[in-house]
């Protein structure tokens, strides 16, 4: 990515099936390095959560890389909306599983919380 640039990938929950643990560890921990903001379908266990916590923990450099931040609108909220939402959208089905935002804790410059969204401002 260019100087400046921030990436959103958005990953369907059939993607994480095909991955191990630490292979889901090791590539959350490699795009939040690079600048990706990654959207999960679905709640991310949290005791995966804490591991990629940890793990990245032992990753950051002040200088090259600060960690990363964790968002999660959790399932029940996810679920009252009307079928407009985000994954509804770009994966063309409603999901009733919430949904996990890991960003780098660099890019965020602002966020606003709702009960059942999420509003960050990148940049």
């Amino acid at each position: 990515m260019t100087e400046g640039e921030i990436k959103v990938e958005v990953m369907a929950r059939s993607a994480l099936k095909g991955m191990s643990r630490s292979e889901l560890i090791e590539y959350v921990i490699r795009r939040a390095k690079d600048g990706a903001v990654i959207v999960f379908e679905g709640q991310l266990n949290p005791d995966l959560l804490t591991e990629i916590i940890q793990r990245t923990m032992e990753e950051v450099d002040l200088e090259e890389f600060t960690g990363i931040d964790i968002y999660v609108v959790p399932p029940k909220r996810a679920a009252r909306r009307s079928g407009r939402g985000l994954m509804k959208r770009l994966l063309g089905k409603r999901s009733e599983e919430g949904m996990t935002v890991i960003s780098p804790a660099n890019v965020l410059k602002d966020l606003e919380k709702g009960e059942d969204f999420i509003t960050l401002k990148l940049g």
